[in-house]
């Protein structure tokens, strides 16, 4: 079996003025998710770890992480959920596990783990990133 991971960690408090921002996320890629998380005692962390002593094949994607703070700027999250609906596109994983903490909201995205799964559920939704917050 074969599953992609990715891990997307930000909690959203709307009533920060201060946006979360691309240089506000440790952000890693590929083998480096596997390499920088295989170690820590998080959820992610935990998903390597048991993927690995089952002998299943992981496709690291993309993990990215930053502190509590104000909504994240739009274009940060659009490049999140496009590095992995590429992703998945690419490398047509047997399943997918997620680790999403927090309720990330942009400007124009009040739910965006709620966005995300309906991206990866409705793929003809992949390629029309200017249309998302708008529907």
């Amino acid at each position: 079996m074969r599953i992609l991971i990715a891990q997307r960690s930000q909690e959203t408090h709307s009533f920060n003025p201060l946006k979360t921002c691309a240089d506000d996320f440790v952000v890693e890629r590929g083998q480096e998710v596997l390499a920088a998380n295989r170690q820590r005692g998080t959820a992610l962390g935990g998903i390597i770890r048991a993927a690995e002593e089952r002998g299943i094949e992981l496709m690291p994607s993309i993990a990215a992480r930053a502190r509590p703070g104000g909504p994240v700027e739009s274009q940060i999250y659009d490049q999140f959920k496009r590095t992995l609906l590429e992703d998945i596109k690419r490398l047509q994983p047997d399943a997918i596990c997620l680790d999403l903490h927090g309720s990330v909201a942009t400007e124009l995205i009040e739910d965006c783990e709620g966005d995300l799964l309906s991206a990866i559920r409705y793929p003809r939704s992949l390629w029309s990133f200017a249309a998302w917050g708008r529907t």
